[in-house]
């Protein structure tokens, strides 16, 4: 499965990088640097979703949300 999300990241990437969509965040390197995180291959420890939390709040707040 991760080398499915290792080609479709990616080129999801690329597409939104090529259109103007101010409301789509990438977050993909949220993780980066904190250690490991992963429970499974999707499912975060408590310390990965404080970071994503962290993360999103920040966002919402530059936004007024």
């Amino acid at each position: 499965m991760a080398a499915v999300y290792g080609v479709l990241y990616p080129a999801i990437q690329k597409m939104l990088g090529e259109v103007d969509h101010d409301w789509i965040y990438d977050m993909t390197d949220g993780f980066d640097g904190i250690g490991p995180v992963l429970i499974d291959d999707f499912h975060v420890t408590e310390t990965g979703n404080r970071a994503i939390a962290e993360r999103i709040h920040t966002v919402l707040s530059l936004d007024g949300g």
